[in-house]
């Protein structure tokens, strides 16, 4: 009896010291947070601090909702829902956690951020305080900038840099827009003694000339930007000869992308173009899952689909389909820091209904008792194939003013904006308060029946 009584002595002490203390968390892991409201409105800045800037000059926090990730020193991380649509994360006084309403969880708890020092990349990159509804960003970094990365909210790093030459600020911007420095890998607060065993480390690591890719996603790298001269301090180059074959695709591109549903697949466009970026595949309403074979134009090149490595020629991991629309978002980084995002839009299509995509100006978005109702314009698509070198990939025309008229789903995936820089839309109406509505956008209508289940832009591709 006494030996059965101090064994589990000994193993409630060895439990101790290996679980971290609740409310603990992996250093600089921002997707663990409570919920709750306050009864008193504060101001928001993007850091914990006066000092730090503050979106618009006057952002506030006002009712409603809020997500809490902790305290740092005085001040409290939350995000909340913004009246205009948007969603926004800063700080608030610590004074706000004696004015809490209905708390989920612990809300003081201390938060424990990373110290690492990043680069952006060369093309420049957004920051945003909204990484949940439209990523709206607040200010633009310049390619090269410095920033400190503090943590990762799904795809996004959670960084701090220079706002203004005077003011400092905090945001996200995505994880592929950054090249970490190899010497910064410090943690301002211990992580717990058990890490989470969901990302092990990738043996042998993979690496393109200086680039190695971490278990989190992110990339270590000894490049250094250079300088580049003003463009009327620059030597015109000579006209170089067109490329052929792999060769003309560059360092970033995709020579092909299989998936795993040839036979109930229909992607829009019908065939992969490595200049062609985001596509809808849609599948048969028994197809459960979905994966990717993407093939690199470099083999040096290193590609990343949902943020997981995958070998040039091998299949990603499965994603899985529900009812909703889902999107997978493969990258394919060239040694020198180029970079391309493929978008493909998935969608899980009932057999027996008629199902299409159609391009078209979006003309109105009314109500109608409790349907919103999308009329379009279509257009009739000109898409010639294996012509590359010479002017448009998929120009249009307008040859008929005939209007259809859609139901939109309430699971309907919306986005607006550039198909290269789009804002995912949370309803119909912050769908209709972001899109341009002078009628002269191009978008895909994916349908199902009479019912669209996805709106997102169109643009026609220019080889250049």
């Amino acid at each position: 009896m006494l030996k059965r009584l101090a064994a589990f002595i000994l193993f409630l002490v060895t439990l101790s010291y290996v679980l971290p203390a609740a409310g603990a968390g992996r250093a600089g892991d921002l997707n663990d947070y409570a919920i709750c409201s306050f009864s008193r409105s504060f101001p928001v800045y993007t850091g914990p601090g006066e000092e730090y800037f503050r979106v618009d000059g006057s952002a506030k926090y006002g009712s409603g909702s809020c997500r809490v990730w902790g305290t740092a020193g005085d001040w409290l991380m939350v995000g909340f829902l913004v009246k205009s649509g948007k969603y926004r994360i800063g700080y608030i006084t610590r004074d706000a956690l004696s004015c809490a309403v209905d708390p989920s969880g612990k809300l003081d708890r201390e938060l424990a951020f990373l110290d690492r020092k990043a680069t952006v990349v060369r093309t420049g990159a957004p920051l945003t305080d909204d990484p949940v509804l439209n990523n709206e960003r607040f200010c633009y970094m310049e390619g090269g900038q410095e920033v400190v990365v503090l943590g990762y909210y799904g795809n996004w790093a959670y960084v701090e840099t220079d706002i203004t030459a005077a003011q400092r600020g905090r945001g996200f911007v995505r994880k592929f827009n950054l090249v970490m420095s190899a010497a910064s890998t410090s943690v301002s607060t211990p992580a717990p003694t058990v890490m989470p065993t969901a990302l092990p480390a990738l043996t042998p690591v993979p690496t393109v000339g200086d680039w190695a890719m971490e278990a989190d996603g992110m990339f270590l790298s000894t490049w250094v930007p250079q300088a580049t001269a003003r463009a009327e301090e620059q030597a015109p180059a000579e006209e170089a000869a067109p490329a052929q074959g792999a060769a003309a695709f560059g360092g970033s591109l995709l020579l092909s992308l299989e998936h795993n549903c040839p036979a109930t697949g229909v992607m829009l466009p019908a065939s992969f173009d490595p200049r062609v970026t985001s596509y809808v595949l849609t599948v048969a309403s028994w197809v459960s899952r979905i994966r990717f074979t993407p093939v690199a134009a470099d083999e040096n090149a290193m590609i990343t689909v949902n943020g997981e490595y995958v070998p040039s020629g091998a299949p990603s991991s499965y994603t899985t389909l529900g009812n909703e629309p889902k999107r997978v978002e493969i990258v394919v980084w060239g040694a020198g820091g180029s970079q391309t995002v493929y978008t493909v839009f998935l969608q899980r299509r009932p057999s027996e209904k008629k199902t299409g995509i159609a391009v078209a100006h979006i003309r109105s978005v009314a109500k109608n008792g409790a349907e919103w109702l999308l009329t379009a314009d279509p257009v009739d698509l000109i898409m010639p194939e294996n012509d590359y070198m010479n002017g448009s990939r998929s120009t249009w025309a307008d040859t008929s003013s005939e209007q259809v008229v859609f139901t939109v789903d309430p699971h309907c995936d919306l986005w607006y904006g550039r198909p290269d820089s789009a804002f995912q839309a949370a309803d119909i109406m912050a769908f209709e308060a972001g899109r341009p509505n002078d009628g002269t956008e191009l978008y895909y209508i994916v349908y199902i029946e009479d019912a669209a289940v996805a709106v997102m832009p169109y643009e026609e591709v220019r080889v250049r």
